[in-house]
């Protein structure tokens, strides 16, 4: 299914999923533009896909892409208040919109259910509900659980091409699909938008573009090796999950793309554990782990244990509740105040007429 020829009603069923009002890459053009002249502009696009399948290569141009900063502050006044995001030429973004559709397929089959993110069938609240679950099970029966939250430095514009290729490899894709993603990735260039001017092209060694359809697929196959470390120092008994409930489940770790907490048992052995692993998955994804940003937090340890793993993990402590992918875990839900600040968050992404029509009883 992978590798099959492009055909005509899958080529087309990806044109008309992109979106028509998006920014024009290079190019010039917008998916509206395409739609609206599809049956004149077909022959082209299908040869063009034609030329991809036989050679998998883009011609010189046609992954182009220039990056534009949008603010994530109100008030941006550095560099790190803005999120660089790509904006891809149609053709370009067909053949990984088809290649996506493609892929997104068998990732059940070879990411591990503890990630959730971009997996058809799972959810956010899955993780969260697991994550919730863990907590209140090692606050209620005073367990030795540690909770460690990871955060990455800019994690989709520093993984390594060569690991993702390797990642591919590993988790049994064939030699075709993993020369088409090499093309894919090592033909790009890259110019930034300044003041609407673009830059001079220069060509990225590594990172995955935010913007691209296929760019989330890719990096859950990335993260997947973190979770074949865990798999891996678990077998090795090298590494000790947190038993949960009356069956016993093992947790050890929680994904959400880039979102990650490990849980186990709140033993020195398993902090030494963490750091070799993510230290490893460091040297060989390039996704630098921001320990400045990363907390550390047990429960059936004393204070001064937790501050002593704090400082050999070089990351700070978790305060209670701890926000995870923005709900709060650890409070009684039952607590209005525990929803107060996801409701404001709410109310400040409605319009104000919206507002009135919702009803606090749910209905």
């Amino acid at each position: 299914m992978l590798i099959a020829r492009f055909e005509e009603e899958e080529v087309k069923q990806a044109v008309w999923e992109c979106g028509s009002d998006k920014c024009p890459g290079p190019d010039g053009l917008n998916f509206k533009f395409i739609k609206q002249f599809w049956q004149l502009l077909k022959p082209d696009v299908l040869r063009f896909l034609d030329e991809f399948y036989v050679n998998g290569v883009f011609p010189k141009g046609c992954n182009a892409s220039f990056i534009t900063l949008i603010p994530k502050v109100a008030d941006p006044q550095f560099l790190n208040d803005y999120r660089p995001i790509s904006l891809i030429g149609c053709m370009y973004k067909i053949v990984s919109k088809v290649l996506a559709n493609r892929m997104k397929r068998v990732m059940p089959v070879i990411i591990h259910e503890t990630q959730s993110a971009f997996i058809e069938g799972r959810h956010l609240l899955h993780s969260v509900l697991i994550a919730n679950e863990v907590i209140e099970d090692a606050k209620r029966n005073n367990k030795s659980c540690l909770l460690f939250k990871v955060d990455y430095e800019k994690a989709y514009d520093l993984v390594s091409w060569d690991f993702v290729l390797y990642m591919l490899e590993t988790t049994s894709f064939c030699s075709k699909w993993v020369k088409w993603i090499e093309g894919y990735l090592k033909s790009a260039s890259i110019s930034v938008l300044v003041n609407d001017s673009p830059t001079a092209e220069f060509l990225p060694k590594r990172g995955l573009r935010q913007g691209d359809p296929l760019a989330p697929f890719l990096f859950n196959v990335a993260a997947e090796g973190l979770n074949g470390l865990i798999r891996r120092a678990k077998e090795e008994n090298l590494y000790k999950g947190f038993q949960v409930g009356a069956n016993n489940v093992n947790i050890s770790i929680l994904q959400y793309a880039d979102d990650t907490i490990f849980f186990g048992e709140a033993v020195r052995e398993n902090l030494m554990a963490i750091k070799t692993i993510l230290r490893t998955f460091e040297l060989a994804s390039r996704l630098k782990i921001n320990f400045a940003k990363n907390s550390f937090g047990a429960f059936g340890q004393s204070q001064q244990w937790k501050q002593q793993a704090a400082n050999y993990l070089h990351c700070g402590l978790l305060t209670f509740p701890l926000v995870y992918l923005g709900i709060p875990l650890g409070e009684n839900p039952r607590r209005g105040q525990m929803w107060d600040s996801i409701i404001h968050k709410c109310e400040r992404m409605l319009a104000k007429w919206k507002q009135r029509h919702i009803s606090m009883g749910g209905e």
